[in-house]
């Protein structure tokens, strides 16, 4: 017997495949800022089905897969897997992007730290050199070493 079209898919023991569609489900209704509650009543499911899905035990339709797409504003593409040879998608690029703006910020930060650190150095040098209690502006010895050796071997 058919089973009609608004009856939900069976839950499942869970499996990698249906645990990632339902890790992507999730990333993507959270950045769409939507409770389970709003895309079950989006998609006339449950709530309790919209769980199974995120938690990777229910085998989903293909006409389930899309009415969950159409709810958090993404293509099926974006709610499946990559495989090695796929293009990424969306929900990848996403993570990719935030991973990179993330980075970004923290260079920034030991950028900024790092020249703060200098001025500062740079600061306790200048006061030194007025007290007058270390010569100004000295070479370290491995510098006066290379100059010597350059003085005795001139190119």
């Amino acid at each position: 017997m058919a089973k009609k079209s608004n009856e939900p898919d069976e839950p499942v023991e869970r499996n990698e495949l249906l645990e990632a569609i339902g890790l992507l489900f999730r990333e993507a209704r959270h950045k769409a800022k939507l409770t389970q509650k709003q895309v079950a009543e989006a998609t006339g499911l449950t709530q309790a089905y919209i769980y199974l899905v995120e938690s990777g035990g229910q085998n989903l339709t293909v006409m389930s897969l899309q009415r969950l797409a159409d709810a958090v504003g993404v293509r099926i593409r974006d709610l499946m897997p990559e495989g090695p040879d796929a293009p990424p998608g969306a929900a990848m690029l996403d993570r990719l992007a935030e991973g990179f703006a993330a980075f970004a910020e923290q260079y920034r930060r030991h950028t900024e730290r790092d020249a703060q650190i200098a001025e500062a150095v740079r600061g306790a040098q200048r006061a030194f050199e007025r007290l007058g209690a270390v010569p100004a502006r000295t070479e370290s010895p491995l510098a006066a070493e290379d100059h010597k050796a350059e003085e005795a071997h001139p190119s």
